[in-house]
C-alpha cells in the first residue's frame, strides 16, 4: 500500500523588505515587535527611518517599540520641493505738473487732489479705449507747492502720457508743464535772440522755439516735456535772453552732448547750456 503522502511543511511567513514609505510599512505590529530582541528593532527602526533620531544603546525596549509606533504614524515629508507661485510685481510710473517759476503764482486755495484726480480721469475716460495711459491718482506735491503729482498704473510709454497734454492744461492751465519723475533733464540755453524789434514786441512763440531747436543735429528727435519758455524776467531791453525745457534723458548722453555742442537758434549760436536748478 502506497505511503500517506506526507504534508507540505509550513511556511514561514516573510517580512516585506524595509521601505521608506509610512503608507507600506504598517505590516510592523505592536505585537511583532514585542516579539523581536531590541537589537533587531533598532535595525528595523534604523532601515525604515534613516534620517529619524538615534536610539541610544541603553534604551529600554519598551521605549524602543514606542518610538518605533510613533514614527510609524507620523506623515513623511514630501520630497518634493514646493515651489511658491512667483509674485506679480505691480509698477506704477509718476509724473509732475510743474509750475512756470516766472508764471504768476496760483491765487486763492488750491484745489482738491482727489477731485482735481477724478476730473482729469473723467476727461481721459471721454477719449476712448485708446488711450494707453491709465491714471489711478494724484497729490501735491507738497503742502505749499503748487507742483501736482500724477500717478499712472504700469509702465505707459512716454508719448503716451504726453499725449494727455491737452487735458492737464485744461485742469491745471497753460502754466504747467509735465516731467516724469525721473529719466529726464531741464536746461537752460543762453544767449538766445529775442527776435524783438522794440521791447515791446513779442518774442517768439513755443511752436517757433520748438522748430529752431529740432533743426540742430544734437537736438534731433529730442521729446520735450512741455514747450521751451522764455525766462521773461531776462528780455526786457535785450536783445538776448535765455530759455529753458525739459526733455527725456534716462542715460544723460544727450544732456552732455548738448553741453558740449550748444544748439544755434535764429541764426546764432547759444552761448551756454546749464542744468536747470529749481
Amino acid at each position: 500500500m502506497a505511503a500517506a503522502a506526507s504534508k507540505p511543511p509550513p511556511v514561514t511567513p516573510k517580512h516585506l523588505p524595509p521601505t521608506h514609505n509610512h503608507a507600506t510599512s504598517g505590516f510592523v505590529t505592536h505585537p511583532q515587535l514585542e516579539s523581536l530582541t531590541k537589537q533587531t528593532i533598532v535595525s528595523l527602526f534604523n532601515s525604515h527611518f534613516p534620517t529619524g533620531p538615534h536610539i541610544p544603546r541603553n534604551t529600554l525596549k519598551e521605549v524602543t517599540v514606542m518610538t518605533f509606533l510613533l514614527h510609524m504614524q507620523e506623515p513623511m515629508p514630501s520630497t518634493s520641493t514646493c515651489v511658491s507661485p512667483p509674485l506679480k510685481v505691480i509698477s506704477k510710473m509718476e509724473f509732475t505738473l510743474s509750475q512756470d517759476p516766472h508764471s504768476p503764482a496760483l491765487s486763492g486755495p488750491r484745489g482738491d487732489a482727489a477731485s482735481l484726480v477724478c476730473q482729469v480721469q473723467g476727461l481721459i475716460q471721454s477719449l476712448g479705449a485708446n488711450v494707453k495711459a491709465e491714471l489711478i491718482g494724484g497729490c501735491w506735491s507738497s503742502q505749499s507747492s503748487c507742483n501736482f503729482v500724477l500717478v499712472f498704473n504700469g509702465n505707459p510709454t512716454y508719448e503716451a502720457v504726453l499725449s494727455l497734454q491737452h487735458i492737464f492744461v485744461r485742469v491745471f492751465g497753460s502754466a504747467y508743464g509735465l516731467t516724469p519723475a525721473c529719466g529726464y533733464t531741464w536746461v537752460i540755453l543762453n544767449l538766445v535772440p529775442t527776435m524783438r524789434d522794440t521791447p515791446s514786441s513779442p518774442l517768439p512763440t513755443a511752436q517757433e522755439l520748438h522748430y529752431k531747436l529740432a533743426c540742430n543735429d544734437v537736438c534731433h528727435a529730442l521729446l520735450i516735456f512741455g514747450d521751451p519758455y522764455w525766462l521773461t524776467a531776462r528780455t526786457e531791453g535785450s536783445c538776448h535772453s535765455s530759455i529753458s525745457f525739459a526733455f527725456l534723458d534716462k542715460d544723460g548722453l544727450r544732456t552732455q552732448s548738448m553741453i558740449h555742442n550748444p544748439p544755434y537758434m535764429f541764426g546764432n549760436r547759444t552761448s551756454k547750456v546749464r542744468k536747470y536748478v529749481s
